[in-house]
């Protein structure tokens, strides 16, 4: 679903923004001129907007999903129950689902994504094994390197969705992998917000002790019996939990950490000729070439593919 409207009527933008950015009301901030503009994309688990604004007040209602907006131009400032930010150009407010805010402005130019519940609390199950979502609205600094690369990634993916002819994006693998990794990345660059969830974590606790272990030791490649030792259980045991609970085995889920972290090494390292050695073998890939045969496999890129876009 793509929209495009450009407005002088503060109600038929609101209208037209309704099904990317939820429950909105937009009206005049003051006596004045009104200006705005939304161009919009509906994606499969979620919606990017490019929205400008001039002499404009956005309220927005309890909603459905979890967001993020990017200013480009211009100062928002946002007003929430638990929190009153000024979000300037190149800095990113996130704020949780359920939550309702106000944003203002005289004059902006900003991006925004939108991040359904399912969607998230998915994404969220995968990395803390529980679901959730960011606790707090949240204002991620323009200055911090991982700020700065998912500023980067959520511009490039605007401008692939945003074209008439989107290119590898008209692949719904592709898509995919861009939405995950979206919301995966903020879950990761917001290092001030828990991911929190009401929802009990039901792994047993040797499942827990042998995941802990992993987190603990990045760059380390567990054996099955290196595992079991920690856990205190059998292999048959262990392998079962895993596979109950995370869709794979032990070996192969702390293979998968192993290459997250370095492809999250990889998205913000400087493109040096020995940088991927260096990464891979910090991370216990001492066989470079089954390396990027595994990484190409799990991010759908070489692990130089990765570096050359940041």
């Amino acid at each position: 679903m793509t929209w495009t409207l450009s407005t002088e009527d503060p109600e038929a933008l609101a209208e037209t923004a309704r099904p990317f950015v939820g429950d909105v009301r937009i009206r005049r901030r003051h006596a004045g001129g009104f200006r705005g503009s939304i161009d919009a994309v509906g994606l499969s688990h979620m919606a990017l907007c490019r929205v400008r604004l001039r002499n404009a007040l956005l309220t927005s209602r309890r909603r459905e999903f979890m967001s993020a907006w990017l200013p480009l131009r211009g100062t928002i400032r946002l007003t929430s129950p638990s929190r009153d930010l000024n979000v300037q150009p190149g800095t990113i407010a996130v704020m949780p689902g359920r939550c309702e805010a106000a944003f203002e402005t005289e004059s902006a130019d900003l991006l925004f994504a939108g991040f359904g519940d399912d969607f998230v609390a998915t994404v969220a199950r995968t990395m803390n094994g529980r679901g959730g979502d960011l606790g707090v609205v949240d204002l991620l600094p323009a200055n911090a390197a991982w700020t700065a690369s998912y500023r980067r990634y959520l511009q490039y993916v605007w401008s692939e969705v945003s074209q008439s002819t989107p290119g590898i994006l008209t692949s719904d693998l592709v898509l995919r992998a861009c939405e995950d990794a979206l919301l995966a990345s903020l879950f990761l660059v917001n290092r001030n917000v828990s991911i929190t969830g009401s929802a009990v974590d039901m792994r047993p606790a040797y499942l827990r002790r042998a995941i802990d272990h992993i987190n603990a030791n990045p760059g380390e490649a567990f054996s099955l019996a290196e595992l079991c030792r920690v856990a205190g259980v059998s292999a048959s045991t262990l392998s079962r939990a895993f596979r109950k609970h995370h869709g794979c085995g032990p070996v192969g889920f702390a293979k998968q950490r192993r290459l997250e972290r370095a492809q999250q090494d990889l998205t913000v390292a400087p493109p040096d000729s020995g940088t991927v050695t260096n990464i891979a073998t910090k991370y216990g890939f001492f066989h470079l070439a089954q390396f990027a045969a595994d990484y190409r496999r799990a991010f759908g890129e070489r692990p130089s593919e990765t570096l050359r876009r940041m």
